[in-house]
């Protein structure tokens, strides 16, 4: 009998997920298809991510070049190397923390001579 309603709990769960697709995500991925240059803005300044995926795995990037659309493409570029950009500098300053601090202190003594 437990198993019963366990089974019947995911199955409503499946279900639930199933048909609440039409999720931030999904609209990025609409807008992207359609064209709609404003609304990939407001819905990356939003919050959706310019990393998440559709079902069959596609980037809204991705996307945009496979539907030829060259104005979101440069945009969600941008969008996705400011991402990176940013992750990367985190990461030289978390793992290179002390030699980066010796370079800015060198690039201000070089200064002081130029």
């Amino acid at each position: 009998m437990v198993r019963k309603i366990y089974k019947i709990i995911i199955v409503l769960i499946a279900l639930f997920s199933f048909f609440s697709c039409s999720s931030n995500e999904d609209k990025l991925f609409k807008a992207v298809k359609n064209g709609d240059l404003n609304e990939v803005k407001s819905l990356i300044e939003g919050g959706v991510s310019v990393l998440s995926s559709n079902k069959n795995g596609l980037t809204p990037l991705e996307v945009a070049r496979l539907n030829n659309q060259a104005e979101i493409v440069s945009f969600l570029y941008d969008e996705v190397k400011k991402m990176l950009d940013k992750e990367t500098e985190l990461l030289l300053e978390k793992k290179f923390s002390e030699q980066l601090i010796n370079l800015k202190n060198l690039e201000r003594e070089r200064k002081k001579y130029y």
